[in-house]
């Protein structure tokens, strides 16, 4: 299998897809994934990856496959992603990743309500994961640092975590492993 790392780097493409400023347009509708449950896809927004500029040929071959989620309020995640939530029992601010792909700097992230974390709080989702979810169908990981690389923690299949008081607020990537 291959992995897709979603680089979300700093340009006018990605700060338009992740809500810092101007280009492309964010989705309204919830993600749709045959069969699921439709109160797992409640209150999720799909943001639109096509125009991502690929960081790394090699790591990214295909952004517009991937699909990014958010949901201001948490919840459950959706069948086929992968979900890092701001507080604990997935409450607060969402981002979820469609299976295969992963983000390497959650910096890239905005979340204006992103205001309680430990190790800081810069308008990003960067540092501030407290609980995930993994539905994707595969293991995942995160990682204290961008890349990703640092200390890596695993995130099962079907699983729905609290992390560690040591863990809490440490994520900066995650993705496929």
């Amino acid at each position: 299998m291959s992995t897709r790392f979603l680089f979300l780097a700093a340009s006018a493409a990605a700060c338009a897809i992740m809500g810092c400023g101007q280009g492309a347009q964010v989705a309204t509708q919830a993600p749709t994934t045959p069969g699921a449950d439709a109160a797992r896809q409640a209150g999720w927004t799909v943001l639109d990856t096509a125009s991502l500029p690929a960081a790394s040929a090699s790591l990214t071959p295909s952004a517009a496959s991937c699909l990014v989620i958010t949901n201001a309020n948490g919840g459950p995640c959706p069948g086929g992603f992968a979900c890092l939530y701001q507080n604990s029992n997935r409450g607060g601010f969402g981002v979820g990743i469609s299976s295969g792909c992963g983000i390497s700097n959650l910096l890239t992230v905005s979340c204006s309500s992103c205001t309680n974390g430990i190790h800081g709080n810069n308008g990003t989702f960067n540092d501030q994961m407290t609980s995930w979810e993994n539905e994707s169908g595969r293991r995942y990981c995160w990682w204290f640092d961008v890349g990703p690389s640092g200390e890596v923690h695993t995130m099962g299949n079907g699983v729905v975590q609290n992390v560690l008081a040591r863990e809490n607020d440490r994520a900066s990537a995650f993705g496929p492993c």
